[in-house]
């Protein structure tokens, strides 16, 4: 028996979804009495010490931005720690799904990637749906 690629994308989805909520939730829980520095910092040695297989840095010659992007990574982590301390979850969460449509934008500015109709089209009718639930701006 064969299983579509398609249906085990959508399981590690929504396996995905559940431990990303999960994850906010307890970093609500211990926000108290912890700080989300602290919080971010325990997070990612665990996460390091579950990956035994570590391999040598870096064999290409890029590592610099490997560690601009490990620094930039571990900034949104803290930032996203620390609005889920200071603001209601659903409003982090409403923000956070906002992210694709900035990692686009940032693909076409920066990576200099086509900008076709199609991608424009989507872009604006993702942010003016954004906009539309923000009367205040």
């Amino acid at each position: 028996m064969t299983v579509s690629p398609s249906l085990v994308a959508f399981v590690l989805m929504g396996f995905n979804t559940t431990m990303a909520a999960l994850d906010a939730v307890i970093v609500r829980f211990v926000s108290g009495d912890i700080h989300p520095l602290e919080i971010a910092f325990f997070r990612n040695l665990l996460s390091l010490i579950a990956r035994p297989e570590l391999k040598p840095l870096d064999s290409t010659g890029l590592w610099p931005l490997h560690g601009l992007r490990a620094a930039l990574k571990l900034a949104a982590l803290v930032a996203y720690f620390i609005a889920i301390t200071k603001l209601p979850i659903a409003l982090v969460t409403a923000v956070a799904f906002t992210m694709p449509l900035f990692v686009t934008l940032g693909s076409m500015v920066l990576l200099r990637e086509g900008a076709r109709l199609h991608r424009l089209l989507a872009l604006a009718v993702g942010f003016h749906a954004e906009l539309s639930r923000w009367p205040n701006l």
